[in-house]
């Protein structure tokens, strides 16, 4: 018979174990908590609730199928139907909406709050999925950070990426190591790492290009592969697509660039022009802002070689 104390149930074999022996569960819906032995202070609440929950503890479970499959684990929390349905023995583990974690095995620590929000993760941990099919395709990617309609969607195996932006990183597969922070930043990215884009749309076209840094509107939006690539500034590098270890600083600094490869540009459209010139130096406002095909040039001052172009 069972010895537990403190439980409450309601329900069609509810906390229905005959050796149970866990104590302060409260189980209302039908089966939920049904496979309960040792277990303590759970809350199971809508049918099939942690219904073959054995030893686990700490557990809250608000929905139909809710952490149904939970053996062991323990310190859950799932808010929404099939939210953590397939969890076993993953434990620490928040999943808030229709679907959110609902692959998730034996992974532990994982946030998800949205509809469908990490819904394919399966051994991945520590990640944070927040807005609607967030970090939808990740299965066993660890340390990823993502808040925004869509935000990551697509990434797999991917890990300790950080994204905050409707559409950002969003066909990212196993890219790993990227900073994406505004609408659609790091929109194009694949498999490319340790790229940083700050702001809407900076480095959205880019697909394979590595290790290079975007702050501000449209910076390197055009770059597909070109890496090592700095730019800081309203649509600095905003042409460039396959030009390497350039860096822009200042308003539509090297705006035109596209295979232009380490040219520097610090000030107002300085270098502004410039389309595949290599080997460039311009600090100043509007230095060298006509050039477009000359190389290794030094400009230094306002408006310093400014109309000088090839």
């Amino acid at each position: 018979y069972p010895t537990g104390t403190g439980n409450v149930a309601l329900g069609n074999q509810a906390l229905d174990d005959g050796s149970l022996s866990g104590d302060n569960n409260t189980s209302i819906g039908s089966d939920s908590l049904s496979a309960n032995t040792t277990g303590s202070e759970n809350t199971a609440i809508g049918g099939n609730a942690l219904k073959l929950n054995l030893t686990g503890r700490y557990n809250v479970a608000v929905g139909h199928n809710t952490l149904d499959a939970n053996t062991t684990g323990g310190c859950n929390t799932g808010l929404g139907r099939v939210s953590l349905s397939s969890n076993t023995t993953g434990a620490n583990n928040t999943a808030v909406g229709y679907q959110s974690l609902y692959s998730n095995t034996t992974a532990s620590n994982n946030t998800a709050v949205g509809f469908c929000a990490l819904v394919s993760n399966s051994t991945g941990t520590a990640n944070v999925a927040v807005g609607c099919g967030v970090l939808l395709d990740a299965t066993t990617a660890d340390n990823n950070t993502a808040i925004g309609l869509g935000a990551a969607a697509n990434t797999t195996t991917g890990g300790c990426n950080t994204v905050v932006g409707m559409g950002a990183l969003n066909i990212n597969t196993t890219g790993y190591l990227n900073v994406a922070i505004g609408c659609g930043a790091l929109n194009a990215n694949t498999t490319a790492c340790w790229n940083t884009a700050v702001g809407s749309p900076s480095l959205s076209t880019n697909t394979t290009g590595q290790q290079n840094v975007a702050m501000g509107h449209d910076s390197l939006d055009d770059n597909t592969t070109g890496s090592c690539n700095t730019a800081s500034g309203v649509s600095s590098l905003a042409k460039n697509t396959t030009g390497s270890l350039n860096n822009a600083f200042g308003f539509k600094a090297l705006c035109a660039n596209t295979t232009g490869d380490s040219n520097i540009a610090v000030g107002f459209e300085s270098l502004r022009s410039n389309t595949t010139a290599a080997g460039n130096s311009a600090l100043g406002y509007e230095a060298l802002e006509a050039n477009t095909t000359g190389g290794v040039n030094t400009a230094m001052g306002y408006r310093a070689l400014k109309s000088n172009t090839t």
